[in-house]
């Protein structure tokens, strides 16, 4: 066996790994311990990609294996044939090469040995006959009732239809200049479009490390809504911000360049880690701190206190199609809930009268966003600040009636989408 194959059944056997601990146990895409360090950085960005496509593309590939399949076969099984068809479907991967793979699957695998003729048949009526058609014939995969309900409900039925072709395409990679001076040269050099405030989008994604200008500490990766609420709070030079969940850091890095002396709290040494690293690298200061935001404790008010609380995270399922496997029940989404208010309440301490929180969440759920603002505009004598959607060239669709600014992963179809963010400012009277 050459040493190709050899490397191409590797690469397969991690995407199995890792499409099946998704599927099998809700686990999240690590890419570290799911894929292994036995394979090479360009191999395992290959594992990655084909993993993530196979989860976005679930309910094309079933569509395609209930009509060629005389009988349906066990879940390791259908993950296997799951990931060939999105190889030929979606990865413009050679369609003998990816059969050849995933029968190769199914005979090191002694349980499912006896079944590779019948993958092999699957696969071949599939290439052969209408399975591309099939393929682009079928509907998205359908998002969990867990989110399908709230989002259904909150935005319409079709609205979540297009949430869920949104999610089926890979998003293009965003990133945010530290100098908005810099911007023109870096859309050049990087091949760029700009987007409103600055963000730069690239469709060729590649290594992120290699990318011009990321040794240089010149740009950080951060998608457009992710951007949005900090350019929301307008100018900042000389404020004092205190960021509570600040990890990776692309909003103290946003504030900082602005003009701010931030203050960064983080629970996560893991990821305190991360922003210090992205903080030395974009040659950016602020004070930080490992600690959990509830129990932490200072004399000084601040101007702004930024709230980006953690949450279900579903309106980045476009990045993360692992998301809707995750067992989510209600009880487990209210202790979110009450995580995000408690957040709330330590920001409404830590402001000065007169001053601005910020709250903001990667969640298309009501109960995590817009219902959290009404909650805090009654308990702490709050009022929204309005947002000038204008000269921030924001549709006036993404205004919600309770205020604040609602982006969704089927806005901007045409240029690749954005992260579905819920933002609100609210000025506290003291």
């Amino acid at each position: 066996m050459s040493h190709h194959t050899t490397t191409g059944l590797n690469i397969r056997k991690a995407v199995l790994r890792a499409v099946n601990r998704v599927l099998l146990y809700g686990h999240p895409i690590d890419s570290e311990s799911v894929f292994g360090p036995e394979l090479l950085p360009p191999d395992r960005a290959m594992a990655r990609r084909v993993a993530l496509t196979t989860l976005r593309t679930l309910g094309r590939a079933d569509h395609v294996i209930n009509r060629f399949a005389k009988r349906d076969p066990p879940i390791v099984a259908r993950n296997i044939l799951r990931v060939a068809l999105a190889e030929i479907f979606a990865c413009q991967i050679k369609p003998h090469a990816a059969v050849d793979l995933a029968v190769r699957l199914f005979k090191v695998d002694r349980r499912l040995q006896g079944l590779s003729g019948f993958a092999n048949a699957v696969l071949r009526s599939a290439v052969r006959g209408e399975g591309e058609a099939l393929w682009n014939s079928a509907g998205p995969l359908q998002l969990p009732d867990w989110i399908a309900k709230p989002v259904g409900e909150s935005f319409g039925i079709e609205a979540l239809r297009q949430m869920e072709a949104a999610h089926e395409k890979q998003p293009p990679l965003d990133i945010t200049p530290k100098n908005a001076s810099e911007t023109r040269n870096l859309a050049g050099a990087l091949d760029a479009r700009q987007l409103p405030g600055g963000t730069l989008r690239l469709q060729e994604r590649g290594q992120v490390a290699e990318l011009v200008g990321f040794d240089a500490g010149k740009w950080w990766v951060q998608d457009w809504a992710s951007a949005l609420p900090i350019r929301l709070l307008g100018n900042l030079h000389d404020s004092t911000v205190l960021d509570l969940c600040s990890a990776p850091g692309g909003k103290a890095m946003q504030c900082i360049a602005a003009g701010a002396k931030v203050t960064a709290l983080d629970r996560s040494p893991k990821r305190l880690k991360i922003l210090r690293d992205n903080l030395r690298r974009t040659k950016l200061a602020a004070t930080t701190s490992c600690c959990d935001a509830l129990e932490w404790q200072s004399k000084e008010k601040f101007d702004v206190v930024v709230v980006d609380a953690p949450c279900t995270a579903t309106g980045t399922i476009r990045r993360h199609p692992d998301l809707p496997h995750r067992n989510r029940h209600s009880g487990h989404i209210n202790q979110l809930t009450a995580g995000q208010k408690q957040l709330v309440e330590v920001a409404f301490n830590s402001v000065k009268p007169g001053g601005r929180v910020l709250y903001s969440v990667c969640s298309l759920l009501p109960s995590e966003g817009e219902q959290v603002i009404a909650w805090a505009k009654q308990r702490f004598n709050a009022s929204a600040v309005e947002i000038d959607f204008d000269s921030l060239s924001l549709s006036p669709n993404w205004k919600p009636a309770l205020g604040g600014v609602r982006t969704r992963p089927d806005y901007w179809p045409e240029i690749g989408g954005m992260d579905g963010f819920y933002t609100a400012i609210l000025l506290y009277h003291g």
